[in-house]
């Protein structure tokens, strides 16, 4: 640490020289010896010394206490009186002047070290305490928040000019000492309801109210602060006040726009049922009708329009398929997809009766569609519609992007144990971040990649909404020399536990009779 440097100030020299022999031997720098008022004040101001020894009793008309004031006027600098006279009067005036100490002559070595290094840390803590208060200050003074403190009585004793401003006034006097409640709609009784959970818990938070604005429009505003007990008659409340009007109303018009985005959510799900209704119902006539008309052709023994009637029928599912993914997607996107989780085997429920509707089709293009099963157990817990649409999309995608070569679906438990089914083709394929485009976008994204496969890629952003219901992982590769492959592992822990109860299973017969 650096010397302290100090000024000497005193009319007998050899008091003033030895001081300063003292000074030295306890390892203080002396600026200056200086005799009067006059010396002492230019002295000061010019070389700015860490402290000063001041005698009290200075030849002229200004004594030691005045030349200390007159210097506090200018520079910040502690001083420490030294005198032989230790009247009650010259006490009180050195007391009143803001001295750092006082030592009646003569004095002892030890003393003036310890009073020295009283007065220069005294200082420093005061410079600091000056430095942090000058903060904390420009920090109130300049914040956009109301900032205030009242007393018991609910007087006003302190506000920041943000405070001042959103009551309407200019001046913290105009508010000075009045009554909180004053400016609260609801008054007294509002207060009163405030102050009781103030003392109930000693702050309050988000405490949201509205309040009188002098020449404007009322506003609302959120409190928030802490009471403070010093005593009886010391009990104090500091608080801030922040403007919430345009909060408030942005919150009301965004709980009005999410009540009309979920009508009109509600009206695009009506709207879609009733169509999937609507065009179903003629489907399924053409379905009705083509079977009578294939059964009496078959009568015939030159019946040869099987393969037309096959195609009506496949076609017509397809359709159907399409409806349902449409339907589907708008459900899950509102939130009212019903899921019913029974104990499923997959082979013997789910993949069995695809195969009998898709092997058709592999036929009718020379593909091979192979099912291989070497899993040791093949039962989730899952809902088993959404199970069939994650397959048949899966399924349905590769023989459409498949000309030739085969379609593999292999069942299996991989290292850990997991039920994994992998279905790999060897049709055409699009880069990987394009196929996890695919299923990672919304059905509202899907159409800004569509355009470069066949057909509207809704089955393929389905496919990861009916893994996550059925708590499935999904993974697309592409392989090496041509082809996609698609897994799927089931983690049973991931299962989502949505809407399981009688009413859905009821639900989902009728959904299967009318819908699907």
């Amino acid at each position: 640490m650096n010397k302290a440097r100090i000024l000497v100030v005193e009319d007998e020299i050899i008091i003033a020289m030895e001081i300063a022999d003292r000074l030295k031997e306890m390892g203080y720098e002396i600026v200056r010896i200086v005799p009067d008022s006059e010396m002492a004040l230019k002295t000061a101001i010019e070389q700015k010394p860490d402290l000063i020894l001041m005698d009290i009793m200075l030849p002229g008309n200004v004594d030691g206490i005045e030349t200390t004031a007159q210097i506090h006027a200018k520079i910040d600098i502690p001083v420490i009186y030294l005198t032989a006279n230790a009247d009650k009067s010259t006490l009180e005036r050195a007391k009143s002047s803001d001295a750092f100490g006082y030592l009646i002559k003569p004095f002892e070595e030890k003393e003036l070290n310890s009073t020295i290094e009283m007065a220069l840390y005294k200082h420093r803590m005061e410079i600091k305490l000056k430095e942090s208060e000058a903060r904390f200050k420009g920090l109130v003074e300049n914040s956009s928040i109301g900032i205030f403190r009242i007393d018991s009585e609910g007087k006003i004793l302190h506000a920041n000019p943000t405070f001042v401003n959103l009551l309407g006034y200019k001046n913290f006097n105009e508010i000075k000492n009045n009554k909180f409640e004053n400016y609260i709609i609801g008054g007294a009784e509002k207060y009163s309801e405030i102050l009781d959970e103030i003392n109930e818990k000693k702050q309050i938070a988000r405490c949201q109210f509205e309040i009188k604005i002098k020449d404007k429009e009322n506003i609302f505003v959120s409190l928030n602060g802490k009471s403070f007990d010093q005593g009886i008659d010391d009990t104090y409340f500091d608080g801030t006040i922040e403007d919430i009007t345009i909060q408030l109303k942005y919150e009301d018009q965004l709980i009005k726009a999410k009540e009309i985005a979920e009508q009109a959510d509600q009206i695009k799900s009506d709207f879609l049922a009733g169509m999937s209704h609507e065009i179903r119902t003629p489907i399924n006539t053409i379905l009705n009708y083509s079977s009578l008309l294939s059964e009496e052709l078959k009568k015939n023994e030159n019946n040869n329009y099987d393969d037309i009637f096959t195609s009506i029928q496949l076609g017509s599912k397809r359709l159907i398929r399409t409806i349902d993914s449409i339907l589907n997607m708008a459900q899950l996107q509102a939130g009212s997809f019903n899921v019913f989780k029974t104990k499923i085997n997959l082979v013997e429920e789910v993949f069995n009766n695809l195969l009998e509707e898709f092997n058709f089709l592999a036929e009718k293009k020379g593909i091979d569609l192979n099912l291989n099963v070497v899993a040791e157990h093949t039962n989730i817990l899952g809902d088993q519609y959404s199970l069939k649409q994650l397959f048949i999309s899966v399924i349905d995608n590769s023989l459409k992007y498949t000309e030739q070569g085969d379609i593999n679906i292999n069942i299996y438990n991989d290292a850990e144990g997991t039920l994994s089914i992998a279905i790999e083709d060897t049709g055409k394929s699009l880069p990987e971040d394009l196929l996890n485009n695919f299923i990672e976008n919304s059905v509202e994204q899907v159409d800004k990649v569509s355009n470069l496969i066949e057909g509207n890629g809704l089955c393929l952003s389905l496919i990861k909404k009916y893994c996550e219901i059925n708590g499935a992982f999904l993974k697309v590769t592409n392989k090496k020399g041509g082809g996609t492959k698609y897994t799927v592992k089931f983690d049973q822990t991931k299962i989502r536990n949505k809407t399981i109860g009688k009413n859905v299973e009821k639900t989902r017969s009728l959904d299967s009779q009318d819908m699907r």
